[in-house]
């Protein structure tokens, strides 16, 4: 005779197993599957911190460009205020024309001239939005000043190709190159300012190796 309780059981105990399998099996599946998605979004994070560290570099190798051409900037307008100081009220016309020509030999004013195409490819290719917004607001004043930098010298060239020279007094002449000096000066320490605040810190976060500027460079 057959033993039909101890048959059904059996019968059970199998789909029991086969439940438990099937369970095991997908929960395997699931964690493939997550496991998966983690790699992927780890990947996803790493290209995005390359990404940002990338951007970063190659804006503050610009930035680093713009800092040296700044400061041969500032030494050159230094040098044209230190000469129109000369000047004195009792300066004689012979005085006045030394002044004059020793400044029209090197220049009344020689801007330095700031590069933006990093910083203005990271916002054209949306990788901007992905540095950090503490990072990205240390960076944005040296641009906005730089373009404010720009907009200056295009204002004083302007003012200095409107006017006939030839017809203004030579005293005049040097006040307006003393007043247009000025401005150009103060606006490259403030910007000069800026960089003593922040730079520095900002390059060693990331790495970049901040080179002395070099004369002539």
């Amino acid at each position: 005779m057959t033993d039909k309780p101890q048959s059904s059981e059996s019968t059970l105990d199998k789909y029991k197993r086969l439940a438990v399998k099937g369970i095991a099996e997908v929960a395997l599946i699931m964690v493939g599957i997550l496991g998966a998605f983690a790699i992927e979004d780890w990947q996803d994070q790493q290209k995005q911190e390359k990404l940002v560290r990338d951007t970063i570099q190659i804006t503050l190798a610009e930035l680093s460009t713009n800092r040296c051409e700044l400061i041969k900037a500032h030494k050159h307008q230094t040098y044209v205020r230190n000469t129109l100081k000369k000047i004195e009220p009792t300066s004689t016309d012979e005085e006045l024309e030394q002044l004059y020509g020793s400044i029209f030999r090197i220049g009344a004013i020689r801007p330095a001239s700031l590069l933006s195409t990093a910083w203005e490819t990271a916002i054209a290719t949306g990788a901007v939005r992905n540095i950090p917004l503490q990072d990205a607001t240390l960076i944005s004043p040296f641009y906005y000043h730089g373009k404010r930098y720009e907009r200056q010298i295009e204002s004083i060239i302007g003012e200095m190709t409107k006017n006939s020279f030839l017809d203004i007094p030579l005293k005049r002449q040097l006040k307006g190159m003393a007043g247009s000096n000025d401005a150009l000066w103060w606006t490259e320490v403030r910007i000069l300012d800026l960089y003593k605040a922040s730079f520095s810190g900002l390059a060693k976060q990331y790495g970049f190796k901040v080179e002395d500027c070099v004369e002539g460079k």
